[in-house]
């Protein structure tokens, strides 16, 4: 099947799709910029508005995300991340979406991964960033940018790995569509971005309950009115 990958960005909805052919037209009806581009050649389809610099909230995730997954290499088994004192206090009074990580805390990598990506957690893309950032924050944000530079990307400046808003922080639509069609060769992404079923976390060395993430894109749910059958993959905003 025919691929498309679409970045949309508005005040209220902020996602990057995966999308078949012909299934885009009713997310875009409020959108106020858009980008869909061909996922083989990255050859713009349609867009609206897509290199307005603009906030990309937890949609940032994607790129914390790709890099994690280049590092890993698919290799997930047996890696396990300790949580620093930064990952969890430099969120204090944002009022961050998070999966309760605690200082100390030995995370295997695959954890992280879905906790990021389905629960959109804040602290768990910290301690993405400190993973493939050489064990800083600092470090994952700068990759960051250097991937940006790659991929050859005019309208993205990275401030932090989640998405927390700032004014050195920005996207376009071109460029997360860009970005998202990168991230989507890393070894295990897809397999991350495409997850529908719930994710269960096991208690760890410093937190004795369950964790559970569940897929809260109502477009990709099928009781919901907003259900598109034919969106593969999503990261919400």
């Amino acid at each position: 099947m025919k691929k498309y990958i679409a970045a949309l960005l508005t005040a209220l909805l902020l996602l990057c799709t995966a999308l078949s052919a012909g299934a885009v037209g009713p997310a875009l009806t409020t959108t106020e910029a858009y980008c869909i581009i061909d996922a083989d050649t990255g050859l713009v389809l349609a867009q609206q508005n897509m290199n307005e610099e603009l906030h990309p909230a937890s949609i940032t995730k994607v790129m914390t995300l790709g890099l994690a997954c280049q590092k890993a290499q698919g290799n997930w088994d047996g890696v396990k991340l300790t949580v620093s004192h930064e990952d969890v206090y430099s969120l204090a009074g944002t009022d961050s979406s998070h999966i309760a990580l605690r200082e100390g805390e030995e995370v295997p990598l695959q954890d992280a991964l879905y906790g990021t990506m389905i629960a959109s957690a804040n602290d768990g893309a910290n301690l993405l960033a400190e993973y493939f950032g050489g064990g800083t924050i600092e470090g994952g944000v700068a990759a960051m940018n250097a991937q940006v530079q790659a991929l050859g990307l005019e309208h993205t400046h990275f401030a932090n790995p989640h998405g927390i808003s700032g004014d050195d922080h920005y996207t376009s639509c071109y460029d997360m569509a860009q970005i998202l069609r990168w991230a989507l060769t890393q070894p295990g992404f897809e397999t991350i971005f495409t997850r529908l079923e719930m994710y269960t976390m096991a208690p760890t060395n410093v937190q004795p309950v369950t964790r559970y993430f569940s897929q809260q894109d109502k477009m990709r749910l099928s009781y919901s009115r907003y259900y598109i059958p034919a969106i593969r993959g999503s990261k919400i905003g």
